[in-house]
């Protein structure tokens, strides 16, 4: 209620002096003839673009300042201008109503006076309605803040969860019991973020009380100072200002003493560059009295004063070694005054080891020296085991249910059995474990969706608690994603990782090293063998982990360390939304929808990514699915290489088998006929069909001869008229062989050989066809073919669909058929294409002889 009397109070007395001031200069408008004045100004009327232009000046300064943007975000009445307005607007109705009932002349009173009185009304209005901006901003902030850990101290025993508060009124009641005299100096020993602030905080809170009015609380941080003469000299301010707050200006005496002392210690220089002044020695003389005799009558002002102070000097720890001995100094040399008490909060090893290298000692004597400093010592009791597992499950809980997510029971007994039974066993601060939180509540929305979310709470564990080993885990991947493979240095990576290893554990004792390695081995099953030279995971784990999108999957192992997907790669959003395309949209919207994901991603990340696919489709999807692939087949790349099963072509080929082999027996054939009907690439088809064929080496299912015989018949018409377009093996260098063979084997014979042989006809018909059944040899260094090599391989192939001695007879005359001849032209063009049609020669001389 007072608040609100004080307000009005201030409204009616500065809008009495407005209305006065509006009413005299009403009274002397006739006296200064004003309209000869507004005459007078007219005649300097070009004058206006430039007020005009300062006005402007002034509002855009006003914008830019902040002050505009404030005046609408500060609560009512924060700033005088909103007193003033307020006045204003009383004045303005207080003058309206006098002129009404014939008080005043009403010479003021116009339109421009009610535009006026509007003004100041819509931004009263617009001032009493900010509560409730400023609510729905204030909630936008907690809202944006949400899930951050904030690494505070604690100020009120309300906040306390770790019984701070005991020790803070203890300390507090032993400083109010203090008789004696003398100057104390008290330690509060704790490491960094152990909570020391917190215990500062709350003692002063109790001194600050009316209570503890016998004592006076005095802050310093001389972390902010950057040398001895700044710090003794702002040490010194911060006691006087104090001093002066507590006693409202009763000892005038002892702050006069303080000042002179603080002079004294302190010289004021001058520097010019080249030469530095200092006045203190000149000071000194001009001042005779003894800066002990001054030193004694602050003692005796203190006493009088009969009240102790009390210094809280933090964050000692963090200064460098000169800076502590300079604290050091300051506490027990210069202002160790009677009735001070100095409380000071560090790491006692930090601090002991920078008094020893400050006076190059050995770390047992920097102990000792400070023992003689602190009377006091107090080691911080920290926050129990089970107070900071508490914070820690509490805090996964509450962002794994920001971003709503619930873990199943297997997932949850996982985790709690690597926060419990590896993470748990060291012993992390507070601080630290504040610092995992605001780290996994920034990646998990970072990348929800795209990774196992156990594996992503431990490797951030990881990363904070062990950051080396995180460093090494990302540099060393393949090691760790593959040791004890066939394919990955199976007999030697065990040995080469051996000392490394070593050396990367080599700061922590035989127990730590096994629950960091349990937490690997967790993470990274085949990091085992790293260890140990044993592994039991196959490939066949490979599916498994995928599915998991576990950061063992070389699929998913770069998400987890830069928090997105990599250029190129397919998401896992993007995956589930072509799984359900598939499940509720047309086989040509869905065509559509992969087509997108090709060009966005290319054709080869797609295989890649829907290489497990069929274990999560219905046949339905799949067959949707496979005839998509088909009708956007031109688009896969063809890669040539020596090793053709693992090109894109090959790839795409294996999973559409996959998803046929999804269908029923009885329907397994009508998909395949309509795949190869809908298919746009011949290579494909035939890459699908030799994959169904009947093959007792085969492990997976395939059709009937009966089936692949109708499939055939599909497939062949297509290469026929392929073959009869012309250039059909530029147009198939690749595939141009597996074509024919499915035309000879499974078409007319007769219509196959008359096709080939008029071929044979053309310009470098032979030729053509001799260099399809050749082997690319590729260049390892580059991975681009270079050139082709006709060999045993390539002759039995071409024996399977035409008679090699009616190409001999089409070739006498043209190239030699010696033997021995043959043999030395081969030599000779070994790197020259038409040494192809020299060594089918030289192999059918072989065979014949």
């Amino acid at each position: 209620m007072r608040k609100y009397t004080d307000i009005l109070t201030k409204v009616l007395f500065l809008s009495s002096i407005l209305f006065i001031f509006i009413v005299f200069v009403e009274k002397k408008m006739a006296i200064f003839d004003l309209p000869n004045i507004f005459l007078k100004l007219n005649e300097y009327w070009y004058t206006y673009p430039l007020f005009i232009i300062i006005i402007i000046f002034s509002i855009v300064e006003l914008v830019r300042g902040g002050f505009i943007k404030n005046l609408f975000k500060r609560p009512v009445l924060t700033y005088k201008f909103d007193y003033w307005v307020l006045a204003l607007l009383v004045c303005f109705l207080g003058y309206w109503v006098s002129y009404e009932f014939g008080l005043v002349e009403g010479k003021f009173i116009s339109l421009y006076y009610v535009a006026s009185i509007a003004v100041l009304l819509i931004y009263i209005l617009i001032s009493f309605l900010k509560p409730c901006f400023m609510d729905k901003t204030q909630k936008a902030n907690t809202e944006s803040t949400k899930g951050i850990f904030f690494d505070q101290p604690i100020y009120y025993e309300s906040e306390d969860k770790y019984n701070r508060n005991s020790l803070a009124t203890r300390l507090t009641e032993m400083l109010s019991a203090n008789s004696e005299k003398e100057s104390l100096v008290v330690g509060l020993y704790g490491k960094w973020g152990s909570g020391k602030t917190s215990v500062f905080n709350l003692i002063k809170s109790k001194i600050n009380s009316k209570k503890n009015n016998d004592l006076i609380s005095i802050s310093f941080n001389p972390w902010y100072f950057k040398d001895g003469e700044q710090l003794i000299s702002q040490f010194f301010n911060s006691f006087i200002n104090e001093l002066n707050k507590s006693s409202e200006g009763n000892n005038k005496e002892l702050i006069k003493n303080l000042k002179r002392y603080s002079e004294k210690l302190t010289p004021i220089t001058i520097k010019t560059g080249l030469i530095n002044f200092s006045f203190k020695d000149f000071k000194t003389r001009m001042e005779h009295e003894n800066i002990f005799i001054l030193r004694e009558k602050i003692e005796k002002n203190l006493v009088e004063e009969d009240k102790r102070v009390v210094v809280f000097i933090d964050d000692l720890d963090r200064l460098d070694n000169e800076e502590i001995a300079q604290v050091l100094k300051l506490v027990k040399l210069i202002a160790d005054f009677k009735f001070t008490t100095y409380i000071l909060a560090f790491d006692e090893e930090v601090v002991s080891t920078a008094i020893a290298d400050k006076y190059d000692q050995q770390s047992e004597l920097g102990t000792s020296f400070l023992e003689k400093i602190i009377q006091v010592p107090i080691n911080l009791p920290q926050p129990g085991y089970e107070d900071i597992r508490l914070v820690l499950l509490e805090g996964i809980e509450e962002i794994l249910n920001n971003n709503k997510i619930s873990l199943t029971h297997s997932e949850t007994i996982r985790l709690k059995g690597n926060m419990d039974g590896s993470f748990g066993y060291f012993n992390f601060n507070l601080r630290t474990v504040k610092r995992y939180l605001n780290s996994i509540s920034f990646a998990i929305p970072t990348i929800k969706g795209e990774i196992n979310v156990v594996d992503l709470l431990c490797i951030e564990g990881v990363r904070i608690f062990f950051p080396q080993i995180h460093k090494f885990i990302f540099n060393h991947s393949k090691a760790f994603l593959n040791a004890g493979r066939s394919t990955f240095r199976k007999n030697t990576i065990h040995e080469e990782y051996k000392e490394l290893l070593n050396e990367l554990f080599s700061n922590y004792s035989d127990e730590e090293k096994k629950k960091i390695k349990a937490i690997i081995e967790d993470l990274f099953p085949r990091s085992k063998f790293l260890f140990t030279g044993n592994n039991k995971y196959g490939d066949d784990w490979e599916k498994k982990w995928f599915s998991e999108q576990r950061i063992c999957s070389e699929d998913y192992f770069h998400k987890y360390f830069i928090y997105d997907v990599k250029h190129g790669v397919i998401s896992d959003h993007e995956y589930h939304w072509l799984l359900e395309e598939l499940q509720e949209k047309d086989t040509k919207k869905v065509c559509g929808a992969i087509s997108n994901l090709v060009e966005k991603h290319g054709f080869s990340n797609l295989l890649k990514k829907l290489r497990y696919v069929d274990n999560e489709l219905q046949s339905n999807s799949g067959e949707k699915l496979s005839l998509s692939l088909a009708r956007l087949g031109e688009k896969v790349p063809e890669e040539p290489g020596v090793m053709q099963f693992f090109t894109s072509i090959a790839e795409a080929a294996k999973l559409i088998c996959k998803l046929i082999l999804l269908q029923s027996k009885d329907y397994r054939m009508c998909v395949t006929i309509n795949i190869i009907k809908n298919s746009s690439s011949l290579k494909l088809s035939s890459e699908i069909f030799f994959r169904l064929v009947p093959n007792e080496e085969r492990e997976q299912e395939t059709l009937s001869e009966e089936e692949i015989e109708k499939v055939a018949q599909t497939l062949i018409p297509k290469i026929k008229d392929e073959m009869y377009k012309g250039n059909f093996f530029d147009e198939h260098p690749t595939s141009s062989s597996q074509l024919l063979l499915i035309w000879s084997k499974w078409g007319d014979e007769s219509v196959f050989k008359v096709a080939i042989e008029k071929y044979f006809a053309q310009d470098r018909g032979i030729e053509e066809f001799l260099e399809a059944f050749s082997n690319r040899r590729v260049n390892l260094s580059t991975g681009a073919p270079s050139t082709k090599k006709f060999d045993d391989s390539s002759y039995a192939d071409l024996r399977k669909i035409y008679p090699p001695e009616k190409i001999v007879n089409r070739l006498i005359g043209s190239y030699p058929t010696d033997l021995e001849k043959i043999n030395e032209t081969i030599v000779k063009k070994e790197f020259e294409e038409n040494s192809v049609v020299e060594s089918f020669l030289l192999f059918y001389l072989r065979d014949n002889e």
